[in-house]
């Protein structure tokens, strides 16, 4: 009876160990659209006969390793020049890798502050300390993906078009027209993720009040997996030890 008590317990112990690790997996998706009014533009891109603009993302970990941010963003035409994500102030370049655009590996990127008002973020609504991301020439559909190792939270995004001329003429030229770009709705003063503006609430599926997952300045947690295989090593050789010991008495 108490050998079958014991393995109970140890049974008990290795569910909980193991149900601890899958609880810290996590898998978050959202979208935002300025059809749906969760993100804001200008120019064709806000108010385009020929499709819909919008952006998806997909944010993953597996509970052991780097978290894996995938973003999607989709014009009708007029091709996406750069697409930029809020960070935290903290966010280094030692904190992304793996990045691809369109399935592609990539360097095109880069970190800083960027000041909305100037070239090439002319529209963007506030300023940002984040990372910029450059598409291919004639870029409709820019999926951009890497790994980082920081966790989500909630944040911003800024979209332009490329260089044309008649974005660079004077506004009284006849021929002038307005930049292309857009944004998460939220996106007010600008500011780094986590802060200002930003949610506080913890990371899930969104958007939340028109905000975007982005890397946080919380770091990854260290391999809860490895702590769980800890916990059943442990437990079963304890048990075993015990066992040992009754058959000697």
């Amino acid at each position: 009876m108490k050998r079958f008590m014991l393995t109970i317990s140890i049974v008990a112990l290795c569910i909980f160990a193991m149900s601890s690790w899958a609880e810290a997996q996590f898998n978050y998706s959202g979208g935002i659209s300025i059809a749906g009014g969760s993100a804001l533009g200008t120019g064709n891109w806000n108010d385009n006969p020929m499709g819909k603009t919008n952006m998806s993302w997909d944010v993953s970990w597996d509970g052991t390793g780097l978290v894996h941010y995938s973003y999607t963003f989709e014009v009708a035409h007029h091709d996406i020049s750069h697409l930029s994500l809020e960070l935290s102030d903290s966010f280094s370049a030692t904190d992304i890798t793996n990045v691809t655009i369109n399935g592609n590996a990539s360097s095109d990127y880069s970190i800083g502050n960027f000041t909305g008002g100037t070239a090439p973020y002319n529209t963007m609504p506030g300023d940002m300390y984040g990372v910029k991301f450059d598409m291919p020439s004639n870029t409709l559909l820019a999926t951009i993906a890497f790994d980082s190792t920081r966790m989500p939270t909630w944040g911003d995004i800024y979209a332009r078009c490329g260089v044309r001329v008649e974005h660079t003429l004077p506004k009284t030229d006849p021929a002038w027209k307005q930049w292309n770009s857009a944004w998460n709705a939220g996106f007010s003063n600008g500011e780094t993720s986590g802060t200002g503006n930003d949610p506080i609430l913890a990371a899930g599926n969104g958007p939340y009040l028109n905000h975007v997952l982005v890397p946080d300045s919380v770091a990854v947690v260290p391999e809860p997996v490895s702590s769980a295989l800890f916990v059943i090593g442990a437990t079963m050789f304890a048990g075993r030890k015990y066992i040992k010991r009754r058959r000697l008495n």
